[in-house]
């Protein structure tokens, strides 16, 4: 689960309310909207960070800042993006060699990793069984 720092506190005291995260982060964006970025950007979705793509047009203190932490922030969002699909599409294909009995089969075990399948498996085989195999 993902967690941010929203103020320094000691073990002892009890954690902060919602309704206290909430008004500490608003009163972060109030008063500086990069420092908001900066803190809590990495929890922000797509669509989300695309508010404050505003900021950037007008030529204040901060909007350069903004727009580098935007754009380093995008990045990041779409390389988690990435991966999780890469991921998906591996367990899908994962999912069909289980369902077509590949992903078991001897030979395929045999591709996969052939020193423990010999370790394991063809050691016990006979010649014959060795030599209908390859």
């Amino acid at each position: 689960m993902k967690t941010s720092s929203f103020k320094s506190q000691q073990k002892w005291e009890v954690d902060l309310s919602s309704e206290e995260k909430a008004e500490i982060a608003l009163d972060i964006f109030e008063k500086s909207k990069l420092n908001f970025l900066v803190r809590f950007g990495k929890y922000l979705k797509q669509d989300q960070l695309q508010y404050f793509q505003q900021f950037t047009e007008s030529y204040e203190p901060d909007n350069a800042e903004i727009g580098l932490v935007l754009k380093e922030l995008y990045r990041n969002v779409s390389e988690s993006t990435h991966q999780v699909s890469v991921k998906n599409r591996r367990y899908a294909a994962l999912l069909q060699m289980v369902e077509d009995d590949t992903y078991f089969s001897e030979i395929e075990m045999m591709k996969r990793n052939p020193l423990l399948y010999e370790q394991l498996v063809g050691q016990y085989l006979t010649e014959e069984e060795k030599k209908g195999e390859g």
